[in-house]
């Protein structure tokens, strides 16, 4: 009787093996090729524009045409003054504490210190929409939001979640938690779409 060779398998097995292994090496090898968290980061961010999308659509329909009208000029304002002001904020402290890590520094003095000028910047948003608002007899907004000065303090408001946002987006990424930060784009995304349809259920308007 003659013994098989053991290192032969049959066609099947092997077809087998390859299908088993062959998409996690093909996975594993576009994971080493690109940059660290681009699948999290990446799956954050298709979270956040599809919630995104979905917040406008289901807002905007439960808008009258003149309430659309303000909220479109206070939606685009958000994004301009928040991201304008606060992302950089968000790239320069993810640089700097990439920068103490590779050097085996602590990065806690750095962190505080962009913090303080970070809230020092917020501070002054803040004075300077609410004394424009009302020393110049509610110019904006009687200008931006057809009068409606709630959204006025809803945009400070927005101003002031931006702050805390950008500069934990900042802390995240510099000390490389990528998962952490692709979980924070999409949660806020999913907490406003849920916000926005929970108003629109029982009839808030804006």
């Amino acid at each position: 009787m003659v013994d098989q060779p053991r290192g032969n398998n049959s066609p099947e097995e092997s077809s087998a093996d390859l299908g088993l292994t062959a998409p996690s090496g093909l996975i594993g090898r576009i994971k080493e090729a690109l940059p660290e968290g681009t699948f999290a980061v990446g799956a954050g961010l298709i979270v956040a524009a599809i919630t995104a999308y979905l917040f406008v659509i289901v807002t905007l329909n439960a808008l009258s045409a003149k309430e659309k009208s303000g909220f479109s000029a206070f939606w685009a304002l958000v994004f301009v003054a928040g991201v304008g002001f606060f992302l950089p904020i968000e790239q320069e402290v993810s640089r700097a504490i990439a920068a103490r890590r590779a050097q085996g520094l602590g990065a806690g003095p750095l962190v505080k210190r962009a913090a303080g000028l970070a809230f020092g910047l917020l501070v002054l948003l803040l004075v300077t929409i609410t004394s424009v608002e009302l020393l110049g007899n509610h110019i904006i907004s009687d200008e931006f939001f057809h009068g409606n000065q709630g959204l006025v303090w809803a945009l400070e408001l927005s101003l002031v979640g931006f702050f805390c946002m950008h500069l934990t987006r900042g802390v995240l990424s510099g000390n490389g938690r990528f998962r952490p930060y692709g979980e924070m784009m999409g949660a806020e995304g999913v907490f406003r779409l849920a916000g926005a349809i929970v108003l629109a259920v029982i009839g808030v308007k804006v």
